[in-house]
């Protein structure tokens, strides 16, 4: 509950005005003025910022293109390497990591990998994936709701049972998330979208992974931790088109998961059965529970035979 303000400054490295580089910071009590100095790699580990994206990825572009000398990366031009347009941050053991990708500098469309870099201490891991770079992901994913005119985010980058993956919400004009969608890294073509949640979403590009083989076809469904299990019995059940998608609506007779007069609504995507299901009829689901363990959010559903 005590604020500071956080000062970078730097040095140089290479002569007099070469290499600039992050020496420390100054932290300054912002009530009484205090100043304590910590060079970097006394910086503690509750402060999330140390180095700026300007000179994070300035340092980022000199190495992909320098690696092989300065007249390399005029003419030759053999391995030269630079990031991408846009980044993005990810959250990762308590720090904040700066994330890109990288990319050949003969211009194309795809990536050849992507780098992380922690902004508190330049650590810097680098992964080779060949695949679509952002803007191209975020076209797919607008093209899957072209007709609606939204307008996709820059991408995060996430791991979807083993599988490199973006993740981007897709806003209207006014800048409200209308949609979730996961693209595919290696094959951008690769698009799960829902407009209702963000796990129909994914259970979406789950298995469209499967379909095209990215992922193990033994794998079980991507349920995340702490789900658990019912089987409920319908009590009423309705349909309407929302957006394009069909939506079902249940009431579910009493049991321990349900909340009383709730009404639980899916989209169509999350089960072929579905459109054939009638009240009486009983299903079993898979749900994530609030802290009295009522259902919050159907994840798979199927019907009891």
């Amino acid at each position: 509950g005590k604020p500071y303000w956080i000062l970078p400054y730097y040095t140089y490295r290479i002569g007099f005005i070469g290499g600039k580089d992050i020496a420390g910071i100054i932290m300054v009590d912002a009530i009484t003025g205090e100043m304590t100095e910590y060079k970097v790699s006394e910086v503690p580990s509750w402060i999330d910022r140390v180095y700026s994206d300007a000179i994070v990825l300035s340092q980022a572009n000199d190495y992909g293109t320098l690696q092989n000398g300065f007249f390399n990366s005029i003419f030759v031009q053999k391995n030269v390497i630079t990031t991408t347009e846009g980044y993005n941050y990810i959250a990762l053991r308590d720090d904040v990591w700066l994330y890109t990708g990288i990319t050949s500098v003969v211009a194309d469309e795809s990536n050849i990998g992507f780098i992380l870099v922690n902004l508190r201490t330049k650590e810097t891991l680098r992964y080779t994936i060949n695949g679509a770079e952002e803007y191209s992901a975020m076209r797919s994913a607008e093209g899957q709701v072209q007709e609606k005119g939204y307008v996709a985010t820059f991408p995060i980058l996430v791991n979807i049972e083993g599988h490199p993956s973006y993740f981007i919400s897709l806003k209207d004009d006014a800048g409200t998330i209308k949609a979730y969608s996961f693209v595919s890294v290696t094959n951008y073509q690769i698009v799960g979208v829902d407009y209702v949640s963000l796990n129909n979403a994914m259970n979406t590009y789950v298995g469209l992974l499967r379909e095209n083989g990215l992922i193990d076809e033994s794998a079980g469904p991507n349920q995340p931790d702490g789900a658990s299990e019912a089987t409920l019995k319908i009590e009423a059940i309705s349909s309407a088109v929302v957006d394009g998608t069909t939506m079902y609506y249940f009431r579910f007779e009493a049991n321990d998961a349900v909340e009383a007069g709730r009404v639980y609504i899916v989209a169509v995507k999350l089960s072929d059965d579905l459109p054939f299901l009638a009240a009486g009829d009983q299903i079993k689901i898979t749900y994530t529970a609030n802290d009295s363990g009522k259902i919050v959010e159907i994840l798979s559903l199927e019907q009891v035979k």
